[in-house]
């Protein structure tokens, strides 16, 4: 599974003013899912990545994903 440095995110977050209840609307999943794919209890599917990419101004390749 993947997922995002929650450290790295909160950071990326916090540069552009966005909360995670925005981000979880911004990429059309619930909060409790967007916190369980940034803690690893679930998968980022491609279309969440570029969704959060793009909310971030950022490419997928930009964005730190652990393993």
């Amino acid at each position: 599974m993947q997922h995002i440095r929650k450290q790295k995110l909160d950071i990326y977050l916090m540069e552009h003013g966005i909360s995670q209840n925005q981000l979880a609307r911004y990429i059309g999943v619930s909060t409790s899912h967007l916190s369980d794919m940034r803690t690893g209890r679930r998968s980022f599917l491609t279309k969440h990545k570029q969704r959060i990419a793009n909310v971030l101004n950022r490419t997928i390749d930009q964005i730190i994903w652990d393993k």
